[in-house]
């Protein structure tokens, strides 16, 4: 699915409130700021976390990036891939070591 897809929900319904709010923009765009900013928000988290995450976890998390590309919606933001050889892939057994080495580094 997406590393964050949660915040589509939250920004869907952000969005949903302010444009109710403010239907055709008969209030200017004052109310929606707060969509607006949320949006800012949330991507730019999402980007500071995919960094903090890839500090800590290293080869890990770029092994669950390839098995989970998008960042928030599926088929909208992907991570951009580093230069690495095509013939790499994530091999079953290898999924299970990635899963039990992200447990044994989280406090």
């Amino acid at each position: 699915v997406a590393r964050h897809f949660q915040y589509f929900f939250e920004l869907t319904a952000a969005w949903s409130w302010c444009l109710l709010a403010n239907p055709f923009g008969q209030n200017g765009i004052l109310p929606l700021f707060y969509a607006a900013f949320l949006t800012y928000l949330l991507i730019d988290r999402a980007d500071r976390d995919s960094k903090k995450c890839a500090l800590k976890y290293g080869k890990y998390y770029d092994q669950y990036c390839q098995m989970v590309p998008y960042k928030i919606l599926p088929g909208v933001i992907k991570k951009k891939k580093k230069s690495t050889n095509a013939k790499e892939e994530i091999s079953t057994g290898e999924v299970g070591q990635l899963i039990t080495a992200v447990r044994s580094h989280t406090p």
